[in-house]
Protein backbone atom coordinates (compact mmCIF):
# COMPACT_ATOMS: atom_id res chain seq x y z
CA UNK A 1 0.00 0.00 0.00
CA UNK A 2 2.79 2.43 0.87
CA UNK A 3 4.22 1.98 -2.63
CA UNK A 4 1.13 3.78 -3.97
CA UNK A 5 1.63 6.74 -1.66
CA UNK A 6 1.71 10.02 -3.61
CA UNK A 7 4.98 11.93 -3.47
CA UNK A 8 2.96 14.99 -2.46
CA UNK A 9 2.54 13.24 0.92
CA UNK A 10 6.23 12.39 1.39
CA UNK A 11 7.43 15.71 2.84
CA UNK A 12 9.41 16.60 -0.29
CA UNK A 13 9.99 20.14 -1.41
CA UNK A 14 7.31 21.32 -3.87
CA UNK A 15 9.89 22.04 -6.57
CA UNK A 16 11.22 18.47 -6.29
CA UNK A 17 7.71 17.00 -6.55
CA UNK A 18 6.93 19.24 -9.52
CA UNK A 19 10.09 18.15 -11.30
CA UNK A 20 9.41 14.46 -10.69
CA UNK A 21 5.80 14.74 -11.85
CA UNK A 22 7.01 16.34 -15.06
CA UNK A 23 8.66 12.98 -15.78
CA UNK A 24 5.55 10.98 -14.76
CA UNK A 25 6.89 10.10 -11.32
CA UNK A 26 3.90 10.47 -9.02
CA UNK A 27 4.18 7.76 -6.37
CA UNK A 28 6.76 6.07 -4.18
CA UNK A 29 6.66 3.09 -6.55
CA UNK A 30 7.42 5.35 -9.50
CA UNK A 31 10.31 6.93 -7.62
CA UNK A 32 11.99 3.68 -6.60
CA UNK A 33 11.39 2.27 -10.08
CA UNK A 34 13.94 4.72 -11.52
CA UNK A 35 17.70 4.26 -11.35
CA UNK A 36 19.99 6.55 -9.38
CA UNK A 37 21.35 7.96 -12.63
CA UNK A 38 17.80 8.68 -13.89
CA UNK A 39 16.98 10.65 -10.77
CA UNK A 40 20.32 12.43 -10.88
CA UNK A 41 19.56 13.68 -14.38
CA UNK A 42 15.90 14.49 -13.69
CA UNK A 43 16.57 16.46 -10.51
CA UNK A 44 19.97 17.79 -11.53
CA UNK A 45 21.55 16.85 -8.22
CA UNK A 46 24.49 14.68 -7.15
CA UNK A 47 24.26 10.93 -6.61
CA UNK A 48 24.82 11.49 -2.91
CA UNK A 49 21.81 13.80 -2.79
CA UNK A 50 19.73 11.25 -4.69
CA UNK A 51 20.58 8.61 -2.09
CA UNK A 52 19.71 11.02 0.72
CA UNK A 53 16.34 11.73 -0.91
CA UNK A 54 15.58 8.02 -1.38
CA UNK A 55 16.65 7.31 2.19
CA UNK A 56 14.32 9.99 3.56
CA UNK A 57 11.34 8.69 1.57
CA UNK A 58 12.17 5.10 2.49
CA UNK A 59 12.35 5.94 6.18
CA UNK A 60 8.99 7.68 5.95
CA UNK A 61 7.14 4.70 4.47
CA UNK A 62 9.02 1.79 6.07
CA UNK A 63 7.11 -0.14 8.77
CA UNK A 64 8.23 0.77 12.27
CA UNK A 65 10.28 -1.96 14.01
CA UNK A 66 8.54 -3.94 16.74
CA UNK A 67 9.78 -6.30 19.43
CA UNK A 68 9.08 -10.02 19.52
CA UNK A 69 7.01 -9.44 22.67
CA UNK A 70 4.82 -6.91 20.86
CA UNK A 71 4.27 -9.38 18.01
CA UNK A 72 3.33 -12.08 20.53
CA UNK A 73 0.86 -9.87 22.36
CA UNK A 74 -0.64 -8.55 19.11
CA UNK A 75 -2.07 -5.10 18.55
CA UNK A 76 -4.38 -5.46 21.55
CA UNK A 77 -7.98 -4.46 22.00
CA UNK A 78 -11.24 -5.83 20.71
CA UNK A 79 -14.55 -4.41 19.59
CA UNK A 80 -17.47 -6.27 21.12
CA UNK A 81 -20.17 -7.79 18.95
CA UNK A 82 -23.84 -8.20 19.85
CA UNK A 83 -23.28 -11.91 20.55
CA UNK A 84 -21.76 -12.49 24.00
CA UNK A 85 -20.66 -16.13 23.43
CA UNK A 86 -18.83 -15.02 20.27
CA UNK A 87 -17.04 -12.31 22.25
CA UNK A 88 -15.94 -14.91 24.79
CA UNK A 89 -14.62 -17.25 22.11
CA UNK A 90 -12.74 -14.47 20.30
CA UNK A 91 -11.22 -13.14 23.50
CA UNK A 92 -13.33 -9.98 23.60
CA UNK A 93 -14.81 -9.44 20.13
CA UNK A 94 -13.38 -8.74 16.70
CA UNK A 95 -9.71 -7.92 17.07
CA UNK A 96 -8.16 -4.53 16.44
CA UNK A 97 -5.34 -4.56 13.91
CA UNK A 98 -6.77 -7.56 12.11
CA UNK A 99 -9.11 -8.30 9.18
CA UNK A 100 -12.24 -10.24 10.15
CA UNK A 101 -14.42 -11.76 7.44
CA UNK A 102 -18.03 -12.84 7.77
CA UNK A 103 -19.16 -15.13 4.96
CA UNK A 104 -22.42 -16.84 4.08
CA UNK A 105 -25.36 -17.09 1.68
CA UNK A 106 -27.64 -14.15 1.05
CA UNK A 107 -30.35 -13.53 3.61
CA UNK A 108 -28.65 -14.99 6.68
CA UNK A 109 -27.67 -11.72 8.33
CA UNK A 110 -24.23 -10.59 7.13
CA UNK A 111 -25.37 -6.98 6.66
CA UNK A 112 -27.31 -7.14 9.94
CA UNK A 113 -24.09 -8.18 11.68
CA UNK A 114 -22.26 -5.24 10.10
CA UNK A 115 -24.94 -2.75 11.17
CA UNK A 116 -24.73 -4.11 14.69
CA UNK A 117 -20.98 -3.56 14.64
CA UNK A 118 -21.58 0.05 13.54
CA UNK A 119 -23.65 0.56 16.69
CA UNK A 120 -20.94 -1.02 18.84
CA UNK A 121 -18.24 1.06 17.15
CA UNK A 122 -20.07 4.29 17.95
CA UNK A 123 -20.90 3.30 21.54
CA UNK A 124 -17.41 2.01 22.28
CA UNK A 125 -15.86 5.35 21.38
CA UNK A 126 -18.66 7.58 22.65
CA UNK A 127 -16.22 9.67 24.70
CA UNK A 128 -13.92 10.43 21.75
CA UNK A 129 -16.62 10.74 19.06
CA UNK A 130 -15.05 7.92 17.07
CA UNK A 131 -16.56 7.30 13.65
CA UNK A 132 -17.28 4.21 11.57
CA UNK A 133 -16.51 4.02 7.84
CA UNK A 134 -19.06 1.83 6.04
CA UNK A 135 -18.09 1.01 2.45
CA UNK A 136 -21.31 -0.19 0.84
CA UNK A 137 -20.62 -1.99 -2.44
CA UNK A 138 -24.03 -3.70 -2.53
CA UNK A 139 -26.07 -0.61 -1.63
CA UNK A 140 -27.73 -2.41 1.27
CA UNK A 141 -26.94 0.07 4.03
CA UNK A 142 -30.05 1.21 5.89
CA UNK A 143 -29.97 4.10 8.34
CA UNK A 144 -33.45 3.11 9.46
CA UNK A 145 -32.34 -0.42 10.31
CA UNK A 146 -29.23 0.91 12.05
CA UNK A 147 -31.44 3.13 14.22
CA UNK A 148 -33.72 0.19 15.02
CA UNK A 149 -30.84 -2.01 16.16
CA UNK A 150 -29.42 0.79 18.32
CA UNK A 151 -32.65 1.79 20.03
CA UNK A 152 -33.87 -1.80 20.48
CA UNK A 153 -30.61 -3.18 21.85
CA UNK A 154 -29.48 -0.16 23.88
CA UNK A 155 -32.59 1.87 24.75
CA UNK A 156 -30.86 3.53 27.70
CA UNK A 157 -28.02 4.79 25.50
CA UNK A 158 -30.37 6.38 22.98
CA UNK A 159 -33.16 7.53 25.27
CA UNK A 160 -32.10 11.17 25.11
CA UNK A 161 -33.61 13.21 22.30
CA UNK A 162 -31.28 13.49 19.34
CA UNK A 163 -28.98 10.66 20.53
CA UNK A 164 -29.79 8.37 17.61
CA UNK A 165 -29.25 11.22 15.16
CA UNK A 166 -25.82 11.85 16.65
CA UNK A 167 -24.91 8.20 16.14
CA UNK A 168 -26.04 8.32 12.52
CA UNK A 169 -23.79 11.32 11.93
CA UNK A 170 -20.83 9.24 13.04
CA UNK A 171 -21.37 6.49 10.46
CA UNK A 172 -19.77 7.58 7.18
CA UNK A 173 -21.07 5.70 4.14
CA UNK A 174 -19.14 5.46 0.89
CA UNK A 175 -20.42 3.71 -2.25
CA UNK A 176 -17.59 2.74 -4.64
CA UNK A 177 -18.47 2.49 -8.31
CA UNK A 178 -15.94 -0.18 -9.29
CA UNK A 179 -13.21 -2.44 -7.91
CA UNK A 180 -10.56 0.08 -8.94
CA UNK A 181 -12.52 2.87 -7.24
CA UNK A 182 -12.64 0.76 -4.09
CA UNK A 183 -8.86 0.35 -4.22
CA UNK A 184 -8.45 4.11 -4.66
CA UNK A 185 -10.64 4.70 -1.60
CA UNK A 186 -8.62 2.27 0.52
CA UNK A 187 -5.28 3.68 -0.58
CA UNK A 188 -6.38 7.21 0.26
CA UNK A 189 -7.78 6.48 3.72
CA UNK A 190 -4.78 7.19 5.93
CA UNK A 191 -5.35 10.89 6.39
CA UNK A 192 -9.13 10.40 6.72
CA UNK A 193 -8.67 7.86 9.53
CA UNK A 194 -6.68 10.43 11.48
CA UNK A 195 -8.76 13.51 10.73
CA UNK A 196 -12.14 11.81 11.16
CA UNK A 197 -11.09 9.55 14.07
CA UNK A 198 -12.27 6.35 12.37
CA UNK A 199 -12.39 3.42 14.80
CA UNK A 200 -13.87 0.73 12.54
CA UNK A 201 -13.87 0.00 8.80
CA UNK A 202 -16.66 -2.12 7.32
CA UNK A 203 -16.83 -3.34 3.71
CA UNK A 204 -20.12 -4.93 2.67
CA UNK A 205 -19.13 -6.75 0.55
CA UNK A 206 -15.62 -7.34 -0.70
CA UNK A 207 -16.85 -9.79 -3.35
CA UNK A 208 -19.71 -8.08 -5.17
CA UNK A 209 -17.75 -5.69 -7.39
CA UNK A 210 -14.96 -8.15 -8.16
CA UNK A 211 -17.34 -10.95 -9.14
CA UNK A 212 -19.49 -8.64 -11.25
CA UNK A 213 -16.61 -7.05 -13.17
CA UNK A 214 -14.25 -9.95 -13.83
CA UNK A 215 -15.05 -13.10 -15.79
CA UNK A 216 -13.07 -16.29 -16.25
CA UNK A 217 -10.73 -14.82 -18.86
CA UNK A 218 -9.73 -12.00 -16.52
CA UNK A 219 -9.34 -14.05 -13.35
CA UNK A 220 -5.67 -13.12 -12.98
CA UNK A 221 -6.53 -9.41 -13.14
CA UNK A 222 -9.16 -9.93 -10.46
CA UNK A 223 -6.75 -11.78 -8.17
CA UNK A 224 -4.13 -9.08 -8.63
CA UNK A 225 -6.61 -6.36 -7.70
CA UNK A 226 -7.90 -8.35 -4.72
CA UNK A 227 -4.32 -8.75 -3.54
CA UNK A 228 -3.87 -4.98 -3.63
CA UNK A 229 -7.12 -4.44 -1.76
CA UNK A 230 -6.15 -7.03 0.87
CA UNK A 231 -2.75 -5.41 1.30
CA UNK A 232 -4.35 -2.00 1.76
CA UNK A 233 -6.83 -3.31 4.34
CA UNK A 234 -4.20 -5.15 6.36
CA UNK A 235 -1.94 -2.10 6.31
CA UNK A 236 -4.73 0.16 7.57
CA UNK A 237 -5.73 -2.28 10.31
CA UNK A 238 -2.17 -2.79 11.53
CA UNK A 239 -0.99 0.81 11.18
CA UNK A 240 -3.92 2.38 13.01
CA UNK A 241 -4.75 -0.52 15.35
CA UNK A 242 -8.39 -0.61 14.28
CA UNK A 243 -10.61 -3.58 13.41
CA UNK A 244 -11.55 -4.17 9.78
CA UNK A 245 -14.71 -6.16 9.05
CA UNK A 246 -15.57 -7.41 5.56
CA UNK A 247 -18.40 -9.56 4.26
CA UNK A 248 -17.92 -12.16 1.57
CA UNK A 249 -20.24 -14.21 -0.62
CA UNK A 250 -20.21 -17.94 -1.25
CA UNK A 251 -19.67 -19.94 -4.41
CA UNK A 252 -20.07 -23.56 -5.47
CA UNK A 253 -16.93 -25.68 -5.68
CA UNK A 254 -16.93 -28.97 -7.60
CA UNK A 255 -14.55 -31.75 -6.60
CA UNK A 256 -14.69 -35.48 -7.31
CA UNK A 257 -18.16 -35.11 -8.77
CA UNK A 258 -19.50 -33.42 -5.64
CA UNK A 259 -20.46 -29.80 -5.08
CA UNK A 260 -19.86 -27.86 -1.88
CA UNK A 261 -20.43 -24.24 -0.87
CA UNK A 262 -17.25 -22.33 -0.07
CA UNK A 263 -16.23 -18.73 0.47
CA UNK A 264 -15.82 -16.77 -2.76
CA UNK A 265 -12.64 -15.14 -4.12
CA UNK A 266 -10.29 -18.09 -3.79
CA UNK A 267 -7.32 -19.03 -1.60
CA UNK A 268 -5.33 -15.83 -2.14
CA UNK A 269 -8.03 -13.76 -0.49
CA UNK A 270 -8.59 -16.42 2.20
CA UNK A 271 -4.95 -16.16 3.28
CA UNK A 272 -5.33 -12.39 3.74
CA UNK A 273 -8.10 -12.85 6.32
CA UNK A 274 -7.09 -13.23 9.97
CA UNK A 275 -10.45 -14.42 11.32
CA UNK A 276 -13.33 -15.98 9.40
CA UNK A 277 -16.89 -16.25 10.68
CA UNK A 278 -19.38 -18.30 8.65
CA UNK A 279 -23.17 -18.00 8.70
CA UNK A 280 -25.04 -21.16 7.75
CA UNK A 281 -28.63 -22.35 7.57
CA UNK A 282 -29.30 -25.41 9.75
CA UNK A 283 -32.01 -27.98 10.27
CA UNK A 284 -32.67 -29.82 13.53
CA UNK A 285 -35.51 -31.58 15.32
CA UNK A 286 -36.55 -28.15 16.53
CA UNK A 287 -36.91 -26.90 12.97
CA UNK A 288 -34.85 -24.63 10.70
CA UNK A 289 -32.26 -22.38 12.26
CA UNK A 290 -29.09 -20.43 11.70
CA UNK A 291 -25.59 -20.92 13.06
CA UNK A 292 -22.47 -18.77 13.26
CA UNK A 293 -19.22 -20.71 13.08
CA UNK A 294 -15.71 -19.54 13.89
CA UNK A 295 -13.81 -21.40 11.18
CA UNK A 296 -10.52 -19.54 11.08
CA UNK A 297 -8.67 -17.92 13.96
CA UNK A 298 -5.14 -18.00 15.32
CA UNK A 299 -6.39 -18.20 18.90
CA UNK A 300 -10.08 -19.16 19.07
CA UNK A 301 -11.44 -22.72 18.97
CA UNK A 302 -13.76 -23.81 16.19
CA UNK A 303 -17.26 -23.39 17.61
CA UNK A 304 -20.85 -23.15 16.37
CA UNK A 305 -23.25 -20.63 17.89
CA UNK A 306 -26.98 -20.76 17.01
CA UNK A 307 -28.41 -17.30 16.37
CA UNK A 308 -31.49 -15.50 15.09
CA UNK A 309 -32.08 -12.09 13.52
CA UNK A 310 -34.41 -9.82 15.51
CA UNK A 311 -35.12 -6.12 15.88
CA UNK A 312 -31.97 -6.03 18.04
CA UNK A 313 -29.77 -7.47 15.29
CA UNK A 314 -28.12 -10.88 15.64
CA UNK A 315 -28.88 -12.60 18.95
CA UNK A 316 -28.11 -16.02 20.39
CA UNK A 317 -30.97 -18.41 19.67
CA UNK A 318 -31.73 -19.62 23.19
CA UNK A 319 -34.44 -21.94 21.85
CA UNK A 320 -31.65 -24.08 20.38
CA UNK A 321 -28.75 -23.38 22.78
CA UNK A 322 -29.13 -24.65 26.30
CA UNK A 323 -27.75 -22.62 29.24
CA UNK A 324 -25.06 -25.29 29.66
CA UNK A 325 -23.97 -24.85 26.03
CA UNK A 326 -23.76 -21.09 26.44
CA UNK A 327 -21.65 -21.57 29.54
CA UNK A 328 -19.34 -23.84 27.55
CA UNK A 329 -18.65 -21.02 25.07
CA UNK A 330 -17.42 -18.72 27.83
CA UNK A 331 -15.41 -21.38 29.66
CA UNK A 332 -13.70 -22.99 26.63
CA UNK A 333 -11.23 -20.11 26.39
CA UNK A 334 -10.67 -19.53 30.11
CA UNK A 335 -9.72 -16.04 31.14
CA UNK A 336 -9.60 -14.86 27.52
CA UNK A 337 -13.39 -14.77 27.73
CA UNK A 338 -13.32 -11.44 29.58
CA UNK A 339 -14.81 -8.76 27.38
CA UNK A 340 -12.26 -6.29 26.13
CA UNK A 341 -12.71 -2.93 24.50
CA UNK A 342 -10.67 -0.94 22.05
Amino acid sequence: MQSARPLTRCSLEPRVVERLEYYDIYTVKDLFGRTLWDLKEILDISLDDVQILLGAVGALIAPKPVTARALLEGPGGHLRTLIDPLDHVLGGGIEAGRVTEIVGPAGLGKTQFCLGMCVMGCLDRLDTQGKVLYIDTEKKFSGERLSEIGTSRFPESFAEKGAIGEMLKRVIVQVPTSSHNLLDILQGLQSAIISLNIVLIVIDSIASLARAEFGGSTLWDRQKLLGQQASALKSLAESFRIPVLVTNQITTQFKDGKSTLVAALGPMWAHAVNTRLELTATQSDKGPGRSLLVTKSSSAPVVEIPYRVTRKGLEVDVSISSPAQLEDYSSCVGERGLIGTL
